[in-house]
């Protein structure tokens, strides 16, 4: 019988863990470099509009500080800590163009009895003498950008800022926007849209849908009956977006646990 050489076998296994070892470490180093990314919604809900409706009737006026707005809306923003780590002092920014304008806001940290202050160098920047009444760019500044810190977001908590803005006759857009003043952080903005399970629909969709392809492909590669594929198909179809779901929170918590690692 012939003797049989394992020593290049080994050697062979020694040279895939080594490089698997290396591609695994150069991707984890990638990944914790990343900027971390914070994602943040925004809702608006019509309240109000100015409008000449009948001379004889009435009409419908809007003002503001004793100037005339257009409309008013209550315009919602809303973020999470989805990272694994509790952000300490984290300092934001949420803005407006030149034609929105903030007014008042209603601000706190969800399920907590917390409200979400200005910074110190915003309350100062807007400080006003007894007496006296804001200057041209305190009022640009109030109404067109506010700077906030909060000492420590934990893990999973969310925050509400709900601001009353105005829009002039004419303008696009009443966009409302986040800017993250944090090293190793940036905001993003995610449009709002149908959630599954608290996962995006889109995903969930397609995540389910390779889901169901892989369960037919392996039961064709296995000999399995057309029957037997067609009756797993349709189970999988039933639990398509369960399924998506699952896959795509369980994503987003792998995530996490990398980059807090």
């Amino acid at each position: 019988m012939a003797n049989i050489d394992f020593t290049s076998w080994f050697d062979l296994k020694a040279v895939v863990f080594g490089v698997g070892g290396f591609v695994i470490a150069k991707l984890y180093a990638f990944a914790k470099g990343r900027v971390k990314v914070i994602e943040y919604t925004v809702t608006h809900h019509r309240l109000a509009e100015a409008a000449e409706t009948s001379k004889q009737f009435g009409n419908i006026k809007l003002t503001w500080a004793g100037n005339d707005v257009a409309n008013l809306w209550a315009s919602e923003l809303r973020f999470e800590n989805h990272t694994a780590t509790d952000l300490e002092k984290l300092r934001f920014r949420v803005y407006v163009g030149d034609a929105p304008l903030l007014l008042t806001e209603d601000t706190r940290i969800l399920n907590t009895p917390d409200i979400v202050k200005f910074s110190a160098e915003y309350e100062a920047k807007l400080d006003v003498a007894a007496g006296a009444t804001p200057s041209a760019d305190q009022l640009y500044a109030y109404s067109h950008e506010r700077e906030y810190e909060i000492p420590v977001l934990n893990r999973g908590q969310k925050v509400q800022l709900t601001f009353l803005t105005t829009i002039p006759v004419g303008t696009v857009s009443n966009g409302v926007w986040l800017k993250v003043d944090k090293a190793g952080y940036t905001a993003k903005h995610v449009p709002n849209g149908p959630r599954v399970y608290g996962a995006p629909a889109k995903w969930v969709r397609w995540i389910g849908l390779i889901w169901c392809l892989a369960v037919a492909a392996t039961g064709a590669l296995g000999g399995s009956p057309p029957w037997a594929i067609a009756l797993s198909c349709v189970i999988g179809g039933m639990y398509m977006s369960h399924v998506g779901a699952a896959a795509f929170r369980f994503g987003k918590f792998a995530k996490r646990l990398v980059l807090a690692a």
